[in-house]
């Protein structure tokens, strides 16, 4: 069997003196989609934090390309390959789109493949290319969410962690950004860890996902089986 990309073994953390996570196991293989569905305090978003190194581990471990993170520092996680692109898009909003994008390649020193790496996000995401030279917070709620996903991806990434990338975004705009996300992971490698309120859109999009009640995993199981699990419908998917 092969070693997955990503483990959590027996991991805990939280905020403070409160314990959010209690002690998770999941894992994430090199190309798949992988999401974690759970109610609104579930531990979440606390599980992307944690994986980028934001929060730290309090105990357990996290284990990334065959090396433990534990206390690896955000940046040099960003630099292995660990992408998170935040809950409400965290862009610049006085830069410009293309400065945002350049500040994706932040890490990189090769000018010549930033540029060409540039003009496949705006291929990617035509409207970027129109709105190249508008500051970001002009930009409407998809089109910052179309900017932090290629911001993303400028610095060229193994992993992509998506943080409720639907969030308050038109139900046009969001199926043309889950289509894109597809596309990445399918023509570009990049595995991808998302978080997603609208459980149903995130099990059509996902392989495999993880059911987070109250900082425990209740349920693991490939994305079509949970969609069909009885309990899983009733609790996130409307019945």
């Amino acid at each position: 069997m092969s070693t997955p990309l990503i483990e959590f073994k027996g991991v805990k953390t939280g905020y403070g003196q409160m314990e959010v996570l209690h002690g998770i196991d999941l894992h994430v293989d090199q190309g798949e989609i992988v999401t974690l569905i759970g109610s609104n305090g579930a531990g979440k978003t606390t599980t992307l934090m944690t994986l980028s190194g934001v929060n730290k581990v309090w105990e357990g471990e996290i284990w990334y390309e065959g090396a433990c993170l534990n206390g690896v520092p955000p940046h040099e996680i960003v630099a292995r390959g660990i992408c998170h692109v935040p809950e409400g898009r965290q862009i610049f909003r006085d830069l410009t789109v293309e400065e945002n994008l350049r500040l994706g390649a932040y890490l990189r020193s090769d000018q010549a493949a930033i540029q060409k790496d540039l003009e496949h996000s705006f291929d990617m995401f035509p409207i970027l290319r129109e709105r190249s030279f508008q500051l970001g917070g002009t930009l409407s709620g998809g089109e910052q969410q179309m900017l932090a996903i290629a911001r993303g991806l400028m610095g060229k990434p193994k992993v992509l962690l998506l943080d409720e990338p639907s969030l308050g975004l038109a139900p046009l705009i969001v199926a043309d950004i889950f289509e894109t996300v597809k596309r990445v992971n399918k023509e570009e490698d990049v595995t991808v860890v998302l978080v997603e309120q609208n459980a149903n859109l995130a099990l059509k999009t996902a392989n495999r996902g993880y059911v987070l009640e109250t900082g425990t995993i209740t349920l693991s199981d490939d994305a079509d089986k949970l969609a069909n699990n009885p309990k899983v419908r009733e609790a996130y998917l409307g019945g």
